[in-house]
C-alpha cells in the first residue's frame, strides 16, 4: 500500500498493519541505488519478538560496496506507537556522511527527522558542509516554508551537538502530512547518493579517527536515548542491545 493510502486510513483513526511499512519507498530506493544485498549477520532480527512472544518488528540489514551496512528498523514500542529508523553507514575509510531517516509514529501524530550526519566536528570542517550540503540546504529551506509543518531543533542537546546544520525534525506531524516528510527524506537521500558516488578516500590515520568518533557518537546516542527504557520494557535488555548493534554500530 502506498503512503497516501496509508495516510488516508490513519486519518480515520485506524492503525493498520501497513504502518509497519512506513518509509518503505526510502528503503527501496536506497537498496536499489546501492545494489545492496541482505546481510547474514543479523538474520535473527528479521522478526523481533517482544517479551510476550509476539512478533512486533524487524531489523533488515544490507551490505553494499564502500558501505559498513544499511540498517532498516521498525518496532512497536507501546500500543499504537511505532518507531522506525533507516540508517546508511558508509565504510569509515571514506569521507561520506551517514544518512538517517527516523521517527516515532502514533495515531495522534508523529515526530520525524532526517539528516546527513557528518561524523566530524562541523565547526572544524565547515568547508566540507558548504561544498557538499548545498542541495540539502535547499530542501531544508523549502521545508521551513511549509504552511503546516514547522521544522525545529531537537529538544535533546546531544542530537543538537552531533547533527549537521540541516538536521530536519518536525513534531506533531499529522498523518496527512506524512507524504511531504517522506518526499523530503527522498530528497535528502538523493543528495547523500551524490556524495557517496564521489566519495573521498581517507588516509589510514584519518579513517581510524573517523571510526573512533562514529562509535563515540553511536554510544552517546544510545546512552542518552530517552525512550530506551521503553524498548527494554518491550523486548528485554539482550534483544535491545542486539537491535542497537544492528541499527547503530
Amino acid at each position: 500500500m502506498g503512503i497516501k493510502k496509508l495516510a488516508a486510513r490513519l486519518i480515520f483513526g485506524q492503525l493498520p498493519i501497513e504502518l509497519e511499512r512506513f518509509g518503505e519507498a526510502v528503503e527501496d530506493r536506497l537498496v536499489a541505488a546501492l545494489s545492496a544485498t541482505p546481510m547474514e549477520k543479523y538474520t535473527d532480527l528479521l522478526q523481533l519478538e517482544n517479551l510476550q512472544g509476539e512478533i512486533t518488528g524487524y531489523v533488515r540489514t544490507y551490505q553494499a560496496p564502500r558501505m559498513e551496512k544499511v540498517a532498516c528498523l521498525s518496532i512497536n514500542i507501546l500500543p499504537g506507537m511505532r518507531y522506525f529508523n533507516i540508517h546508511a553507514i558508509p565504510d569509515h575509510h571514506y569521507l561520506v556522511p551517514r544518512f538517517n531517516f527516523e521517527g516515532m509514529i502514533t495515531t495522534r501524530g508523529s515526530q520525524i527527522s532526517m539528516d546527513l550526519y557528518p561524523d566530524m566536528d562541523v565547526i572544524s570542517n565547515f568547508d566540507y558542509i558548504t561544498k557538499h550540503y548545498e542541495g540539502v540546504a535547499r530542501i531544508y529551506e523549502k521545508a521551513k516554508q511549509h504552511k503546516h509543518i514547522r521544522p525545529g531543533p531537537s529538544r535533546l542537546p546531544h542530537l543538537r551537538a552531533l547533527c549537521s546544520p540541516y538536521f530536519l525534525l518536525a513534531n506533531s506531524v499529522r498523518v496527512e502530512q506524512l507524504p511531504d516528510m517522506q518526499q523530503w527524506a527522498l530528497g535528502y537521500l538523493d543528495e547523500w547518493l551524490k556524495i557517496y558516488a564521489h566519495e573521498e578516500e581517507l588516509r589510514p590515520q584519518g579513517a581510524s579517527a573517523r571510526l573512533e568518533r562514529r562509535l563515540l557518537i553511536a554510544r552517546t546516542i544510545i546512552e542518552n536515548d530517552p525512550d530506551r527504557d521503553k524498548v527494554v520494557d518491550t523486548f528485554g535488555e539482550q534483544t535491545t542491545q542486539a537491535i542497537e548493534a544492528a541499527a547503530m554500530l
